[in-house]
């Protein structure tokens, strides 16, 4: 009886720690759910819209941004 009480003990933690788990996991899918997803590929670049806000800041002017517009895209 001493066996199975050991087991019965240790089945209830393994339980319980699998059910933490599931929980964390559970949280972290809902919150990667509601993140809005990055635009990927050539013309959704993060490099292209820091090119984009240092033109409009006037930071780089209309030639050096189209030249370094063409050199992103390749």
């Amino acid at each position: 009886m001493n066996g199975t009480m050991g087991f019965g003990m240790g089945g209830m933690s393994i339980f319980w720690l699998l059910l933490v788990i599931v929980a964390v996991l559970v949280v972290v899918w809902l919150i990667r759910q509601g993140r809005p997803q990055t635009p990927r590929g050539p013309h959704g670049s993060s490099a292209e819209k820091v090119l984009k806000q240092r033109y409009a800041r006037g930071e780089i002017g209309r030639d050096e941004y189209q030249r370094m517009l063409e050199e992103l895209r390749k």
